[in-house]
């Protein structure tokens, strides 16, 4: 160690009167580690950092499989059976959240409720910080409303206020009373505020309505593996003893963290592995600087060669240099990374899952120490291989001769290898970026240009859950329907109204804003209607008389404001109030599936599992179809009820505005509509193209880290590639002015100098290209309309990287073509 240090301090002053080397070293390596160190902080705190919940890994989501394996979310019979019948599991849970408007704070204000079950706590290991959990009076079928609300809503809505007995929230039609408040930093699921009782929603009969979330805690003893063999037979023995009304075929048990981050997993893992070939750049970069620092000091090697240093003493002596070049790039790449993680965060927004948990913290720091260690010890280990007879040679040759063939090899393999990696990220970068451009131009089946959308929760609908349903009462609640109706109908009279508004309409929720509620629905063919869910459920045992479509509530006026056609038939009109029989509109893709041999106008549909009426549906029309979940996935199959006949299943209500003018303008009359009709009700303000661009986040968010690092790892193989150059011209000069003065053409020496670099890169880039082949294709899933050998994609990568590696060495060689001989052979 006394020898290292001491070779530390020789290396300090030596680096110092080398800031040609020093500084470009120091730069390279800090992007390289920068970059790492940044993603490895969102890998990691998404990823890796485990939940903030007591024995984390034991905490699993339950959910049903359908026929092709798809997990769905669990209904609520299953539910119960589950919970009843198992023997894994210490507490099992069902939630589900929706946004909802509170008054009886500071402000009104729009949340997200969670609907929790009993257990819910204890699953998840936590307990409120102030007051208590739910009691057992409050866990049954209308017991007393109350709700526990988090940390942050307490201290900003609720002033902190200690003695919770003053404290009362209205929401849901009823006054709830705050009996705890949760931890600070407990906020599940993702962004709810607001816990409330689920038990006291009454139960739902239907095993078809997957409305709920389930979320489990493994008993002591008891492994991931038999959980899901206990469930699996559950759900077996439902499908067996129910059939057709069940319509699972299995069960999944998956790990809450694998859940919550798994549809993000192949984007970060990607990025890792890019950033990890942007490191592998910058590194081949600092080892072939580092080789032309060795080669210039060949003599002072051989020299201690020759005094009978061994290869460890030189390799100590080249490590201790590495090493403090390498801990300077890594201190400023972590300060790059600080930098970036506030750019990530906002870039990742809202795509990322767990983006709270990304910070600089201990093991990030230590992961960026021990990359910026392993990369020096890298590149001393390759530049310092050089046999003792080599050095010996070296320290007898003559002054000015040529670069030894083993570093002139080293260099080839190392621009060879800067290629092949730029290569691959290219090709990666353009098989994305075609994929983005295809993604963009899917017609998402709607104008959003010039619309604006307002989102509401109108709190004038009690809820009562769906326990009516099952008795088949769909005029309960007739009051609080109707005053929602004249909600609506006032909102979007005084809308129309204002200057700049050209149409107006309402839905419960908006394509690629939400997640649409789907299930099963059944086509009437002149039967009596079912009056209740079970006797629903028994005809749903004719496969060839039911079918899946997604719900949405709208007004007659959405389709005009949204740009969406009417195909045939009609759209809702004034007539179809909420006395007169009951009709619906469905997509042009439900029409295809299930109406292909028939007229769909005047058929009869029952969907009263989705909103509690069992009430049949009258086809009135056939609208364009338009993609709901995302615009990678086909077209919804949709049916579209009357919002002024069956508003009592939208918990939302967003208000959409085709406009002409100024946006703000209108935004601020609107404002003013609203509060004048209800000032408890928070208006949010979207245009509609944010959310067509918000949907497109994730893609948006790997594309650009990957454009950054493509153009990084591009850039940094540009400078290696003209700092060979540079280097072979410097030690070839003498050999250049020999042949110049013996004839040579400038144009000659121009062709010798790059050609060697030329077949390299050649090679690399073939090399980078078929990886980029094989890569592809296990990332399949990740593009859209693009094949994973677009022959485009790897064109332009290579016509794009040939041309820079061509202008990178045309830089020295064309200098070195023109140098006088006579000045060569003089300094020689």
């Amino acid at each position: 160690m006394s020898a290292l240090f001491q070779d530390l301090r020789h290396s300090l002053r030596a680096l110092a009167r080398s800031p040609g080397f020093t500084a470009p070293a120091v730069l390279t390596l800090a992007l390289g580690i920068g970059a790492n160190t940044a993603i490895f902080s969102v890998v990691y705190g998404v990823l890796v950092r485990p939940l903030p919940y007591p024995d984390p890994g034991r905490i699993v989501e339950l959910s049903e499989l359908d026929g092709a394996g798809r997990r769905m979310r669990l209904a609520d019979p299953n539910f119960r059976d589950l919970k009843e019948q198992n023997r894994s599991f210490a507490a099992l849970s069902e939630w589900t959240s929706i946004p909802t408007s509170i008054s009886g704070g500071s402000e009104p204000v729009r949340v997200i409720e969670t609907w929790a079950s009993r257990d819910f706590f204890a699953v998840l290991g936590a307990q409120p910080l102030l007051g208590r959990a739910f009691a057992a009076e409050e866990l049954r079928t209308g017991g007393p409303p109350v709700v526990l609300v988090s940390h942050a809503f307490w201290e900003r809505f609720l002033s902190g206020e200690r003695d919770l007995s003053r404290l009362n929230l209205r929401f849901d039609g009823d006054l709830y009373r705050v009996v705890g408040v949760m931890a600070p930093g407990f906020q599940f699921p993702e962004g709810s505020q607001l816990w409330t009782a689920r038990e006291r929603r009454g139960p739902e009969d239907s095993r078809s309505a997957h409305n709920w979330h389930a979320l489990g805690r493994l008993g002591a003893g008891v492994s991931l593996a038999a959980a899901r063999a206990d469930v699996r037979a559950i759900a077996e023995r439902i499908k067996r003893e129910h059939g057709q009304d069940a319509d699972l075929v299995g069960a999944a048990v998956v790990p809450l963290k694998d859940a919550l981050v798994g549809r993000v997993l192949p984007a970060l893992l990607l990025l890792l592995a890019a950033v990890g070939f942007l490191m592998l750049v910058a590194g081949a970069n600092v080892t072939n600087l580092a080789l032309a620092r060795t080669a210039a000091r060949r003599r002072e090697m051989a020299v201690r060669a020759a005094l009978g240093a061994s290869r460890v003493d030189l390799l100590r002596v080249l490590f201790a240099e590495t090493l403090l070049v390498a801990l300077a790039g890594g201190a400023a790449g972590v300060l790059l990374s600080l930098w970036s993680l506030g750019a990530i965060r906002t870039l990742s927004s809202p795509s990322l899952p767990r983006a709270a948990a990304i910070a600089l913290d201990l093991p990030v720091l230590g992961f960026a120490i021990a990359l910026s260690v392993v990369s020096a010890f890298a590149i001393a280990a390759a530049a310092s291989r050089k046999p003792a007879e080599a050095r010996l040679k070296d320290l007898a040759g003559a002054r000015g001769a040529g670069p030894s063939a083993e570093a002139s090899r080293a260099q080839g393999i190392l621009l060879g290898v800067q290629a092949a990696i730029a290569a691959l990220l290219l090709a990666g970068l353009a098989l994305f970026t075609r994929s983005f451009l295809a993604v963009l131009a899917v017609e998402p089946g709607f104008r959003a240009e010039g619309v604006l959308a307002i989102d509401l929760f109108p709190p004038y609908l009690k809820v009562q859950g769906l326990a009516a349903v099952a008795t088949g009462t769909p005029g309960d609640n007739d009051g609080a329907k109707a005053r929602r109706v004249e909600l609506i109908d006032r909102l979007l009279t005084r809308l129309s109204s204002i200057p700049g508004v050209e149409r107006a309409g309402a839905v419960g929720s908006l394509p690629l804003g939400s997640d649409m509620a789907d299930g099963t629905f059944l086509l009437n063919g002149g039967e009596p209607a079912p009056k209740t869910i079970p006797e629903f459920e028994r005809l749903m045992r004719d496969p060839e008389r039911t079918g899946r479509a997604s719900y949405c509530p709208v007004t007659g006026g959405y389709f005009k404001a949204m740009g969406i056609p009417v195909l045939r038939g009609r759209l809702f009109e004034e007539r179809d109030g909420p006395d007169a029989p009951h009709v619906a509109l469905i997509s042009a893709a439900l029409a295809r599936q299930n109406f292909a041999n028939r007229d769909p106008i005047g058929q009869k549909i029952e969907f009263g599992n989705m909103d509690g009426d069992m009430r049949l549906l009258t086809v009135v029309g056939v609208v364009g179809n338009v993609r709901s979940e995302s615009l990678e996935a086909p077209p919804d199959r949709l049916i579209y009820v009357n919002f002024r006949q069956r508003p009592q299943a939208a918990f939302a209500l967003t208000t959409v505005l085709r406009i002409k003018g100024n946006p703000a303008t209108v935004a601020a009359a609107a404002r003013a509509v609203i509060r004048d009709l209800d000032p408890t009700l928070p208006p949010r303000f979207r245009p509609l193209d944010e959310i067509v661009s918000n949907s497109l986040a994730a893609r948006r968010f790997s594309l650009t880290l990957l454009a950054f690092f493509g153009a990084l790892a591009l850039s940094l193989a540009a400078a290696g590639i003209a700092s060979v150059t540079a280097f072979a011209v410097a030690r070839r000069r003498p050999e250049l002015g020999i042949r110049l003065a013996l004839g040579a053409k400038p144009s000659d020496l121009f062709r010798i100098l790059i050609s060697r670099h030329v077949r390299i890169i050649a090679a690399g880039t073939g090399v980078g290209l078929a990886a980029a082949a094989l890569l592809a294709r296990l990332l399949k899933s990740q593009l859209y309309g693009v094949p994973p050998l677009d022959p485009w994609s790897f064109a332009a990568s290579t016509v794009l990287l040939l041309s820079i590696g061509l202008l990178a060495c045309a830089g020295p060689a064309r200098q070195a073509s023109r140098i006088d001989p006579t000045e060569a052979l003089r300094s020689e």
